[in-house]
């Protein structure tokens, strides 16, 4: 993560960009202020002196950006739909994203009590201040994906799982620790809405994350061109709405792999998931796998092992990439992931 030294100086050059955007530069200083803006808050938000003096700042930027939207509307407007997702205004985007890390904020103190590490994946991952949308044209807004690691105590006491507005989760975990020490499922997810902001929540052992970023079957699965579906049972509240799920690889073509019968269990489903597929010599990374990249980062960890495993996965990923690459010269490491088309001209330069 890029820091910012001079938040102030932060904001009078976003300020500054946005007064000179016009319709041909507009995605480009979008992605730049936005960049801007995700490092002055990750520098901010582990101190709550400077967190709330960047939301300060931040309620300062919205004013200046509602007036500039009314002298020049066409500056940093909506961008065109991508993947038949509505692309928001820089405005929109800053406001949706503040209410999304506030969310963020809210689930980190609550898994503290029960987690040593969250991993904020998805959209807030790879699109902060640039993809987020609000819920304005009733299609719905951006979902906030987490992922969050617990070491085996924590699922000890399940009294100590609350989540806010999510009523049995106490039970659930008690059904998951059984269903766990039995081999019948390896996390548990659960998707609920904080202040009208949707959340998926996924919830991993330490040693099934480990197993997934870097374990020892990956780690000789990666280095081999044998076919191979490395299964992952994930129990959820709700069946999964779809009969497939989707993975690609580095050319950027989809894998659509059949889930198959989904097991009906106490407080929810049994899906069976694949931490990552390989077929024809080419990796396809798993969903769980996809929501932290394409830049490999951790929001909280108390003991550092949860992020030593997530730099592990992106070593082992970008070393699977160079030997296809060699074999396919067309292979692109960002391609993998099924949001490519949508991340900003500043990811697809730095997370190449």
């Amino acid at each position: 993560m890029n820091k910012s030294t001079n938040p102030e100086e932060s904001f009078e050059k976003i300020v500054d960009w946005a007064e000179k955007a016009d319709e041909e530069n507009n995605a480009v200083i979008h992605a730049q202020c936005a960049s801007i803006l995700e490092s002055v808050y990750y520098e901010a938000h582990g101190s709550p002196t400077k967190n709330r003096g960047y939301y300060l700042q931040v309620d300062g930027l919205v004013e200046f950006l509602k007036g500039l939207e009314e002298r020049h509307p066409f500056r940093l407007p909506n961008r065109k739909e991508v993947l038949g997702k509505r692309q928001p205004s820089f405005l929109e985007s800053v406001l949706a994203t503040q209410e999304r890390l506030r969310v963020i904020e809210t689930l980190r103190e609550t898994l503290s009590a029960s987690c040593e590490a969250v991993i904020v994946g998805g959209s807030m991952s790879y699109g902060p201040f640039y993809n987020i949308r609000k819920n304005i044209d009733g299609l719905g807004g951006s979902d906030v994906d987490i992922i969050a690691v617990s070491d085996g105590k924590g699922f000890d006491d399940p009294e100590r799982w609350k989540l806010p507005g999510v009523a049995g989760f106490s039970d659930r975990v008690r059904t998951f620790a059984l269903l766990f020490r039995n081999q019948r499922a390896n996390l548990i997810s659960q998707r609920f809405d904080i202040d009208g902001i949707g959340v998926s929540l996924h919830v991993f052992p330490k040693e099934e994350f480990r197993d997934i970023m870097a374990g020892q079957r990956i780690k000789a699965d990666f280095e081999d061109t044998v076919d191979v579906d490395a299964p992952v049972l994930d129990y959820k509240a709700a069946p999964f709405e779809r009969h497939y799920s989707r993975q690609r690889n580095f050319s950027g073509q989809d894998y659509f792999r059949e889930l198959g019968p989904q097991e009906s269990v106490p407080g929810g489903f049994v899906t069976k998931f694949s931490k990552y597929s390989i077929r024809n010599s080419e990796l396809f990374p798993g969903i769980f796998q996809s929501l932290i990249s394409p830049k490999f980062e951790v929001y909280w960890d108390s003991s550092g092992d949860v992020t030593d495993m997530v730099k592990e996965f992106e070593c082992l990923m970008r070393q699977r990439f160079e030997r296809e690459s060699k074999v396919n010269p067309a292979a692109r490491f960002l391609a993998s992931h099924i949001r490519f088309e949508l991340f900003s001209p500043l990811v697809i330069e730095r997370c190449s």
